[in-house]
């Protein structure tokens, strides 16, 4: 039972230099009661390092607990040991793992043809490199949530994810994230008692 996880995001990268979103894990901008979300990337273009057009790069074993990069500081921050989120810094591309011990050397490039999904963990450090062609880049980006999963945790700069954190350790309802159903892409999603204008709607 799954379904779809907010409304989609489009990333466009202008040609001549388009930003790079830094290195950082998905978790550092939201987090959920258990599994949490699967994401995908879709590149709309042909997207590789011979291109130079800002191909996504990923850091495996990063997403396990014990893996990669367990070791650094910030690792396991704060709320669980048994959940492999780092400790995230405030930077021009948003929350992004700290520069001066993570950077792209370290990390794999996934080249790849318009139409080409990568999937991957809410916990897999990832991010892209400036757009240095001549011609822009775009990506769109879904995530997927198990029925029976719940949002705890959303922030996009280091003070609201401090509040954010503060809000699900106490759980607060009233100020942690409200969910929207999603649409059910597979399955179904029971009725919990609750309003039916925030139960999933099914996507046949």
């Amino acid at each position: 039972d799954v379904e779809l996880f907010g409304k989609g995001q489009c990333f466009y990268k202008e040609p001549a230099g388009g930003n790079p979103k830094l290195l950082h894990q998905d978790s550092a901008y939201f987090e959920f009661e258990k599994e949490g979300v699967v994401g995908t990337l879709n590149y709309a273009v042909d997207t590789t390092r011979e291109l130079n057009n800002g191909p996504l790069y990923v850091i495996p074993g990063t997403h396990r607990v014990g893996g990669y990069g367990h070791d650094r500081p910030g690792a396991y921050h704060g709320r669980s040991s048994n959940f492999a989120y780092i400790k995230h810094v405030d930077t021009r591309s948003h929350l992004a793992l700290d520069p001066q011990h993570w950077n792209f050397d370290e990390a794999i490039p996934i080249d790849g043809k318009a139409g080409d999904t990568v999937f991957f963990h809410l916990n897999c450090v990832h991010g892209s490199t400036p757009n240095f062609s001549d011609k822009p880049r775009a990506t769109f980006i879904n995530r997927y949530l198990a029925c029976n999963d719940r949002q705890t945790i959303f922030a996009t700069d280091t003070r609201m994810r401090a509040a954010a954190e503060e809000a699900a350790d106490l759980k607060d309802l009233a100020a942690m994230p409200h969910q929207d159903g999603g649409f059910v892409v597979r399955g179904r999603k029971a009725y919990d008692g609750g309003d039916w204008a925030h139960v999933a709607k099914a996507h046949h």
